[in-house]
């Protein structure tokens, strides 16, 4: 594979085997068959998991998501954070709108929703991108995620120098998007119901042990008893 620096952060950037286009090896690269920035290091449109989603090329907001980040960096007194941060899309996020993974000073990344995003308007926009920033400015904060909790009071203070209210759901409607998953029943000496997922289902049948709250009592599989439900 061919390679050069890239024009506009002078970083090294490789041809994309497929496309032709500039995928980043850091910072921000040109994509040459489009010539939409794409910001951060995970490759360029074409390639799993870059910032725009071949489904959504040419629909995202990639400017004003970097401004934000920025603005937010900048008001907590960290703008050296800026530019580390990566944006990546999943096409997976049905639920929740943007999620932050910190891995330490240089692997800091935020996550949106590919489904949702479409749904959300101007203001859910702003404040997931805000939201999600500000968890990975606290973490940094912090020296770790380990020692904050993800909306704890160092998370609120974040938020609001950032001038936002530290709201912690959104309220995109994700109707179509989810999958009705099994839940198996489950009872206890009190006779209450509980509903366990595949995972702790599994879990339980393979000898991991759950209990009531209420009666402290082992709970039992219902025989024949699972239950579908809709899960958000």
């Amino acid at each position: 594979m061919p390679t050069k620096t890239n024009d506009l952060t002078n970083v090294p950037a490789a041809a994309c085997h497929k496309c032709g286009g500039w995928a980043s090896m850091g910072g921000m690269s040109q994509h040459r068959a489009s010539a939409t920035p794409v910001m951060g290091r995970t490759g360029c449109l074409c390639m799993p998991g870059s910032e725009v989603p071949a489904a959504r090329r040419g629909r995202t907001d990639a400017g004003k998501i970097r401004e934000l980040i920025r603005k937010a960096c900048e008001a907590n007194g960290v703008p050296e954070i800026a530019q580390r941060i990566v944006v990546k899309w999943s096409e997976r996020y049905t639920s929740c709108m943007g999620t932050a993974a910190y891995r330490g000073k240089f692997d800091m990344t935020v996550t949106f929703s590919g489904p949702l995003w479409p749904r959300a308007d101007e203001a859910e926009r702003t404040n997931t991108i805000v939201h999600e920033a500000c968890h990975i400015i606290a973490f940094y904060k912090a020296h770790g995620y380990f020692k904050i909790t993800a909306h704890g009071p160092e998370w609120k203070r974040c938020m609001r120098r950032a001038g936002y209210q530290p709201t912690r759901c959104h309220t995109v409607d994700n109707s179509g998007l989810t999958k009705a998953r099994k839940k198996y029943a489950y009872t206890c000496a009190c006779q209450r119901t509980h509903q366990l997922g595949a995972t702790r289902h599994k879990r339980a049948q393979n000898g991991s042990v759950y209990r009531c709250n209420r009666c402290k009592q082992n709970i039992q599989l219902k025989v024949d008893k699972a239950v579908v439900g809709m899960v958000g």
